[in-house]
């Protein structure tokens, strides 16, 4: 009889031992199941407003007719679209690398607090998809000599901090003007039909299509350099804004650009000390760069010669 009880005893006892081993695995694969492996997870293209908050500065973007804004101190901007479609796109899908920390007491070091963290908030139809506090980046070399860059993250109603992969921090702690549109002149060259170019003296002169030949007032130019001509000014952008200018006198050098289709593109030059001022058609803002760009945009008659 004692040998029975003592039989039962070990049955139950090894049946404790099992549960106990598969409640700690269960447990175990539970926390692993658990660990975050993205911080956002939303459509970028969805998005139709963000906000950027650092140091109490404010800044808002918002889309209309998919073409996004940046403002600040409800002061409107044309953004900078590119700008704005890679920061959602980094917004919209933040793998974790791995948690750095669970206790509030780290954020500082982290700068993922109130005072250093800077929070962004993302609306899809006025709906929070996001809301997370971005704080300091930290880089690392790998084993084949690059850099692996890293951000610490923290969602704002959690403590826990993470590092995700990427520049975050560095793409999103810029002042407004960072975020602005600088486009000077942005074409498609097979849209071009005809330029004119008015520069003080006897200096001026036109180019002009016919067909499939390039004409420099009514002689033939060299295709090749028109075709050159108009890839450098596909895409030209200033890298400043002429916030105290004030372009009351003629401008000192214009280009007129005919497309196909589309409005005409005016972009004006002035002087001013070291520096040229453009005010294009394509940009309400006044903009600001050195005489490389200048020479790019407002090119000589003897750029595309003859043929």
């Amino acid at each position: 009889m004692l040998k029975t009880k003592n039989k039962t005893l070990y049955i139950v006892l090894a049946i404790l031992a099992g549960a106990l081993i598969f409640n700690t695995i269960r447990t175990n694969l539970k926390g692993e199941r658990s660990f975050r492996k993205e911080m956002t997870e939303f459509d970028a293209n969805k998005v139709n407003k963000f906000i950027i908050n650092n140091d109490n500065i404010e800044i808002t973007f918002t889309k209309k007719n998919d073409n996004w804004s940046v403002s600040q101190d409800e002061i409107l901007y044309k953004a900078d679209q590119t700008t704005v479609l890679n920061i959602l796109k980094e917004l919209s899908n933040l793998k974790v690398e791995q948690l750095v920390a669970k206790e509030k007491s780290k954020w500082n070091d982290l700068e993922v607090d109130d005072e250093k963290g800077t929070k962004v908030t993302v609306y899809t139809n006025n709906k929070m998809v996001a809301n997370l506090v971005v704080g300091r980046f930290k880089y690392r070399q790998t084993g084949n000599g690059g850099i692996q860059l890293s951000t610490m993250v923290r969602l704002s109603d959690e403590t826990e901090v993470y590092s995700v992969e990427g520049s975050l921090s560095m793409s999103i702690n810029r002042n407004l003007d960072a975020f602005r549109d600088k486009t000077i002149t942005k074409i498609e060259p097979e849209q071009i039909q005809q330029i004119k170019f008015s520069y003080p003296g006897d200096s001026s002169f036109v180019l002009s299509k016919n067909n499939d030949t390039w004409l420099i007032n009514s002689d033939s130019a060299t295709t090749s350099s028109v075709m050159n001509y108009l890839s450098d000014i596909k895409e030209c952008r200033g890298n400043a804004f002429a916030t105290e200018f004030n372009p009351s006198e003629n401008p000192f050098y214009t280009v007129e650009i005919t497309q196909k289709e589309g409005e005409s593109i005016t972009v004006n030059a002035y002087k001013k000390e070291e520096k040229y001022i453009f005010k294009s058609t394509q940009n309400e803002s006044i903009i600001s760069d050195s005489e490389t760009i200048f020479k790019r945009i407002f090119a000589s008659a003897n750029k595309f010669g003859k043929e």
